[in-house]
């Protein structure tokens, strides 16, 4: 920790339980964490990596001792933030939000609040960042008052590669490169296995992603349906909780995510969308981050009742900011329980 600073150039926060969420959690953060620290030894990249301990289950060892941490890493300070029980139950409220054991983006906005460094990024537990956008973040290009977003493709890795969460960095990026087949593009997703090079299927998406856009951009005045859900062509919303990177001024602008959405899922989109209408620039970044596929709570290929229900929030408050100029923000200053004490530990 000798190159460590108080103060890093980049802080990324991911909300964690020990609940062993889409099966093999543990698995999932330890290849992340492994992967940040040779990341971030290699361009020396001083990061701190904010995990927010949500509502940890009793009984059950704290991710702590669960995850073998990576010894070799002069410029990545982990902190773990415990949210116990008690702080959680002071969130639920049933007609407000749904009851689940961890309100995913209260917790990044606790981690936020507490977050060191100059530039903020929230992320998942199971994101692999690729080499080149750590290569790029190195360069301390960022601008302030821009939100970065980055494309996300999805990927399979085998069991035994799973297994090793050390290998070295050319081998990894490549082993799960080979494993992609998702693409969440700003206008839509895709599943594409061929043809077997990833460039050539990135290149065939986009040129069919954009080609849906001039289509979707001529018909909107026609079909209702199209009108009311153009955003998603202009803003970057989809897996937008993946990956959103700003600068510790704008987050705080902004007043980090909203807390009284009913589920996660949309939660990021209305973010997004809030923080345009709120004049920061979005972009896109050349680099993909990558997803370890997993079981997930909502599956969007249902019907589900509570995506529905969140889905007409996103339609209703984007279509209210976009004709008034006004984002949908948390009321008041005490976003992220500022004053609340909490524990926390360095790993």
């Amino acid at each position: 920790m000798d190159k460590y600073t108080p103060n890093p150039f980049l802080s990324i926060v991911i909300a964690v339980r020990n609940d062993n969420y889409g099966g093999d959690f543990n698995g999932r953060l330890q290849l992340s964490v492994h992967w940040l620290a040779q990341l971030t030894q290699k361009y020396q990249l001083q990061t701190e990596l904010v995990l927010v301990n949500y509502n940890p289950v009793p009984d059950r060892d704290g991710l702590d001792k669960s995850i073998q941490w990576p010894t070799e890493r002069d410029y990545l300070r982990i902190r773990i933030i415990t949210v116990p029980e008690a702080v959680h139950l002071h969130f639920v409220q049933p007609n407000v939000r749904k009851t689940v054991p961890l309100f995913e983006f209260i917790a990044k906005n606790i981690g936020i609040r507490r977050a060191k460094g100059q530039f903020i990024l929230c992320t998942n537990a199971d994101i692999l960042f690729s080499e080149s956008f750590i290569k790029f973040l190195a360069t301390r290009q960022l601008e302030k008052g821009v939100l970065y977003r980055c494309d996300r493709f999805d990927f399979r890795l085998p069991e035994k590669d799973r297994q090793t969460p050390a290998l070295p960095l050319d081998q990894l990026e490549q082993r799960l490169r080979s494993g992609v087949f998702r693409f969440y593009l700003q206008g839509g997703n895709y599943t594409l296995y061929f043809p077997r090079s990833l460039s050539m299927r990135v290149a065939i998406l986009r040129r069919y992603n954009g080609l849906r856009r001039r289509f979707y951009s001529v018909v909107r005045n026609i079909l209702p349906t199209i009108r009311s859900t153009f955003f998603l062509f202009q803003y970057h919303c989809h897996a937008s909780g993946d990956m959103a990177l700003l600068d510790r001024d704008s987050w705080y602008q902004l007043r980090g995510y909203l807390e009284d959405t009913w589920i996660s899922t949309h939660t990021d989109a209305l973010h997004t969308v809030g923080a345009r209408v709120s004049g920061l620039p979005i972009v896109v970044l050349p680099f993909p981050v990558y997803h370890q596929h997993h079981e997930r709570r909502y599956n969007f290929d249902r019907n589900d009742p509570d995506i529905n229900r969140m889905f007409r929030r996103l339609l209703n408050d984007v279509q209210t900011m976009l004709h008034s100029g006004k984002a949908t923000l948390n009321a008041g200053d005490d976003w992220g329980m500022p004053h609340q004490a909490l524990e926390e530990q360095t790993i």
